[in-house]
């Protein structure tokens, strides 16, 4: 985004300033100035009553007639309602509004409360002229009547005098604030010029002239001169130093060019003077502290101090792999050592370039097991099937043999699709799942549950066990329907091969503080604990014989573990000899960004 002079900051900000504090006036004032209004109005209404109320009683002849004739006077005069009450609610005189057609008004509240304590008072929407009013009530007692008197304003009136006296503010508002520009403009422009001055002064350093200096006033703010007079002597400073700093930048180029993870240079007499930040962090070390002081004393690493050691005495970069043992753990170090020297060829002492390089170890690790892996498996089924092809060539056999032999190719065939597919889901859903491709849409659980169910029914069927779903069918999150119903069917399946006739497989669906579980209940042989580390790795098998014998890939649990990662959550598991296994989907309710770190298993 472009940058803002600081003219174009300041300026639209003051104005910003003084706009908001007017606006936030006037709604701060509206609220006690209308009631304010309101106040003067009810006072108002009263002593007009207490007006009336005193001529009436004052004046002894007086009849309804009278009475009439001299409230529509006061209405026309004070342009006020008045409306004259029997104590059972029954309008006699309304200057407004023929009596005959008014309804009783016993149930107004200004009613109510004028006969229970002499006066009343209420704001609300008057049900004969459909407006709102503001209406006052007094007693009137005159023997042998007793009248209840009360005078009304409209609401309407009140507010349009709110909105006169607003629309006054605002015009004086406008010339204020156009009168505060003037001054924003004015300061601003104060402020920016000698600082416009210092950053043309400032790009003119970083292009290497130093003869420049920052033009200043008298005039200007005391913290801006003296930060433009700092700059000129910024400038004579670094005139003055450049030299200096040259022949320093020669030793430190020669330490960056050797730079590759974690840098090191130590001098001839085994003391740390330099190493940078991936070094410390390599080898949980203070960055700061450790400059100075031995190799003995900064790095507790004997592997890695002899290495050193043997550097310094040699004029020839060596490479060699170490493993050492950092916070408990042991890390497999690439390291290359170089000679120090200087521009006149003097040695300085050693640079010692290192790399973690333990991960990288692991993946070949991995690799190496996973081709071995693969191998294997990839042989019984291509020997069974080359085995009875070469027999079916090079031998006369019956149809029934032959027939034998075509499932026995068959089989095998089937079984070495059914690890090529598996193999390659589970490489498109690792690729997808680390470049964060899989969609996840906000559903509901429970219909993915049951498909999975629906989909291994006929087979539980025929092993004569129960598949029971047990939870909240309303619990919802971001999922993938398709892969969380291939990774509860490959649970569910698993289940169902360890699992007696008579037997039954849960699958329940649980809600927890941040996360919603999806578990998977057999009640077959159990794991022994040996194996739970282990068992989503691919093509592990805890009994070969028995895995191969029930059918299988060996790398169903694995596609269960890559689907839970894709969903940002994981898999566990839990298990007794005996006692069955207790397989469990954690999926978080909130899908957030993926951050946790991928292991090729």
């Amino acid at each position: 985004m472009k940058q803002k002079p600081l003219f174009w900051q300041l300026f639209p900000a003051f104005l910003f300033l003084m706009s908001t504090s007017l606006i936030a006036f006037f709604l701060l004032a509206y609220r006690p100035f209308n009631q304010h209004l309101i106040n003067q109005a009810k006072s108002s209404l009263r002593n007009q009553l207490v007006i009336a109320k005193e001529s009436i009683l004052q004046n002894p002849d007086i009849n309804l007639v009278k009475l009439n004739e001299l409230f529509k006077a006061w209405d026309e005069r004070a342009h006020m309602r008045l409306t004259l009450i029997e104590e059972n609610g029954k309008v006699l005189l309304d200057t407004q509004k023929s009596p005959t057609v008014m309804e009783l008004h016993n149930d107004r509240p200004e009613i109510l409360s004028a006969i229970k304590s002499g006066q009343g008072f209420s704001i609300r929407k008057s049900e004969t002229l459909g407006t709102d009013l503001m209406y006052a009530a007094i007693l009137l007692r005159r023997e042998p009547n007793s009248w209840i008197l009360r005078a009304s304003l409209s609401m309407d009136d009140i507010k349009s005098e709110v909105y006169a006296i607003y629309a006054k503010l605002f015009v004086a508002g406008g010339f204020i604030l156009g009168f505060v520009a003037l001054i924003s403009y004015w300061l601003s422009r104060k402020v920016s010029r000698p600082l416009e001055s210092m950053k043309y002064q400032a790009e003119k350093i970083a292009s290497g002239d130093f003869t420049g200096r920052v033009k200043l006033k008298s005039t200007d703010p005391y913290e801006v001169f003296k930060l433009g007079m700092a700059m000129n002597e910024i400038a004579i400073q670094l005139d003055h130093r450049i030299e200096t700093i040259l022949n320093q930048k020669n030793e430190r180029d020669a330490i960056l060019a050797s730079m590759v993870e974690g840098v090191l240079a130590v001098d001839p007499d085994q003391f740390i003077v330099h190493l940078n930040k991936s070094a410390a962090v390599i080898l949980d070390i203070n960055w700061i502290q450790a400059v100075g002081m031995s190799i003995h004393e900064a790095i507790h690493i004997p592997e890695l101090q002899e290495v050193i050691q043997s550097s310094l005495k040699k004029d020839v970069p060596e490479e060699i792999d170490i493993t050492v043992n950092i916070k408990n753990k042991e890390i497999i170090l690439a390291i290359k050592t170089s000679p120090l020297r200087s521009a006149a060829n003097k040695k300085l002492g050693v640079v010692v370039v290192f790399n973690d390089i333990t991960h990288v170890r692991k993946l070949e690790s991995h690799r190496r097991d996973f081709v071995a892996n693969v191998s294997h498996e990839l042989r019984t089924p291509l020997t069974s099937i080359r085995g009875f092809a070469e027999t079916l060539i090079g031998t006369q056999v019956g149809e029934d043999e032959q027939k034998k032999f075509l499932e026995i190719i068959h089989r095998h065939a089937q079984r070495l699709g059914e690890i090529i597919e598996d193999l390659l889901a589970l490489s498109n859903l690792e690729k997808d799942t680390e470049a964060n491709e899989i969609e996840l849409y906000d559903q509901l659980i429970w219909p993915s549950l049951e498909a999975a169910k629906d989909m291994l029914q006929l087979k539980a069927a025929k092993l004569g066990v129960n598949i029971d779903i047990e939870g909240d069918p309303s619990l919802r999150t971001l999922i993938n329907s398709q892969l969380l119903e291939q990774a509860v069917v490959n649970l569910v399946d698993n289940a169902l091969k360890y699992s007696s006739e008579g037997g039954v497989v849960k699958i329940q669906l649980n809600e927890k503080a941040n996360n919603i579980e999806i578990i998977v209940l057999d009640e077959g042989q159990g794991i022994a604990p040996e194996h739970l580390p282990r068992l989503f790795e691919r093509f592990y098998r805890i009994d070969k014989a028995r895995s191969r014998q029930l059918g299988g890939t060996g790398l169903g649990l694995s596609i269960v573990k890559h689907v839970a990662i894709a969903h940002r959550g994981k898999v566990n598991v839990e298990s007794e000899l005996g006692k069955g296994s207790r397989f469990c989907i954690e999926i978080p309710k909130e899908n957030g960004q993926m951050t946790m770190d991928f292991v090729n298993a």
